[in-house]
């Protein structure tokens, strides 16, 4: 009888012990099951080097560097559990040292202009993509541009996170990167919108935003709760209506980059986006040759 774990085996045995967040959970057992269909392997063991360099040529064709050195990130954390745990034969990760350079672009950031061309299209159409109300949308947008959450911390706002007296939005563990729970301040015209915002939604169940209980048209793939998907689309049908790229996470570079713009304080942008480390917040700063220029000349008078 053959004693070797399986692709299948494994995967069950480290998402038993890591306990990872839902959509976390779903995105590693998706990678590493394509991957093992990918090479046909039915053994961890039975891949080497060589088949993981072949893997990785032949995906760079298809995908962009980061995409595949995020891939890379979560076998290799699959391959070192495995080794650690005495499950696998191998003695070294076949992933290890393999991610590849990503180019470095401030793409990521949203300039001014874009910013102002985002509100000026939802604010001159009462109804986007056929059958949202504007006012929805608008919030979404507000509320990524003000506070630089991410997209499962804002589907997963319960109405009682959301407090308009003191002034915060907390954002809970379960639906941060890191399992940290921290609140986020609530900025004067944040506050505006938000409260013009619960005057006009229609409040059926407790997630705070959810445009299935809002939509203008029925749709007959009403779902009782918003998720992930729901944004994404919408942001792609925002992107193709203003002519350039839109997505959630760019509003956090945007804000991380204009608050050291701002302030010239990396830890306020640090609280702010919930890093547990000042390193981590310095891949989301992104400054132009105007920023550059105009410190410059501040330094040199």
């Amino acid at each position: 009888m053959d004693d070797k774990v399986t692709f299948d085996e494994l995967i069950e045995l480290y998402t038993l012990e890591k306990n990872l967040r839902s959509s976390s959970n779903k995105l590693f057992i998706s990678i590493v099951s394509r991957f093992s269909i990918t090479i046909d392997a039915v053994y961890p063991d039975d891949v080497d080097r060589q088949a993981v360099l072949l893997w990785r040529k032949d995906f760079l064709k298809k995908i962009k560097p980061a995409t595949i050195n995020s891939y890379i990130a979560y076998l290799n954390s699959f391959y070192k559990f495995g080794i650690k745990n005495n499950y696998l034969k191998s003695k070294f990760s076949p992933f290890e040292g393999l991610s590849v350079k990503a180019p470095i672009s401030n793409d990521r950031r949203l300039s001014d202009k874009k910013i102002n061309r985002i509100f000026k299209f939802i604010d001159d159409n009462d109804v986007l993509f056929n059958r949202d109300p504007s006012w929805f949308w608008k919030t979404v947008v507000m509320v990524f541009y003000h506070t630089g959450m991410r997209v499962s911390q804002l589907i997963g706002l319960n109405n009682q996170d959301v407090d308009l007296v003191d002034g915060w939005i907390r954002l809970r563990a379960e639906h941060s990167k890191n399992y940290l729970e921290y609140k986020v301040p609530i900025s004067d015209d944040l506050n505006r919108v938000l409260v013009d915002y619960i005057s006009k939604r229609k409040r059926i169940a407790n997630q705070f935003f959810n445009i299935h209980e809002n939509r203008l048209k029925f749709d007959p793939k009403r779902k009782d709760y918003m998720n992930s998907d729901d944004v994404f689309y919408a942001f792609g049908l925002l992107s193709k209506s203003v002519g350039f790229r839109v997505t959630s996470h760019m509003f956090r570079h945007t804000l991380a980059s204009d608050i050291i713009k701002s302030s010239g304080n990396v830890v306020y942008a640090q609280r702010l986006l919930g890093h547990l480390s000042v390193q981590t917040t310095t891949r989301y700063i992104h400054l132009d040759t105007e920023d550059l220029k105009e410190t410059l000349n501040d330094c040199r008078k």
